[in-house]
């Protein structure tokens, strides 16, 4: 890695190049997100941009999703395998799939079940944290107020029926949660999703609680 001399061989630095073939996203980027099998979500402020594929492919291309749909923050997605990518913004969650390059506020995972919770919460005074249980097909959304975290709301999303409900942390001192992120603590068990909180605890669902 310290070979800095560009080279023919693969051993050696690869040489890169100035062009603008992509041009620029054009608004303030909040976090990233890998969507397909190979494609990069750009979730920025007030806009979603998705590269299509790795550069290095001729058929790779910047592709607008929305001008309006925006993301709440660097933690405000998670994954779905390659079903996708979740984004929680201001109007709601949306989920965005590979060949999605044209999405409206119309189409939120939300539509009817959180709308008094979105238009009600105050953004600039939250921290917004999603994440994925992949075996049981559960996404995460957590809102966190910075004034009081024992009030933080979280809520779950069945991706088999596309239902909510909300879902609680007992210990109010543990609600504030910082990221959720899916981890396999042991060779050959499906992954569970840990969370960690803003007072430095650790948190999990066993793979034995349904």
């Amino acid at each position: 890695p310290f070979t800095w001399v560009a080279g023919n061989n693969t051993s050696d630095a690869q040489a890169g190049s100035t062009s603008t073939k992509f041009g620029q996203i054009g608004d303030n980027i909040v976090a990233l997100s890998q969507i397909g099998t190979s494609g990069l979500l750009y979730a920025c402020e007030n806009s979603l941009v998705a590269l299509t594929n790795d550069p290095v492919f001729e058929d790779a291309t910047i592709r607008r999703i929305s001008k309006e749909v925006g993301c709440l923050g660097p933690r405000a997605t998670a994954n779905l395998g390659e079903l996708g990518v979740l984004i929680a913004s201001r109007q709601g969650v949306f989920a965005i799939n590979p060949n999605d390059f044209n999405i409206d506020r119309g189409s939120r995972a939300t539509a009817q079940k959180l709308d008094a919770l979105f238009a009600t919460t105050d953004f600039e005074n939250t921290k917004t944290v999603m994440g994925f249980d992949e075996g049981r097909s559960t996404a995460f959304l957590c809102i966190s107020r910075q004034d009081d975290p024992t009030a933080s709301r979280i809520y779950a999303l069945s991706t088999n029926n596309g239902s909510w409900w909300p879902w609680e942390i007992g210990n109010v001192n543990h609600r504030e949660v910082n990221q959720i992120v899916p981890f396999r603590p042991v060779s050959g068990t499906r992954q569970v999703p840990y969370f960690s909180t803003a007072n430095g605890f650790f948190m999990t669902i066993p793979e034995s609680v349904s």
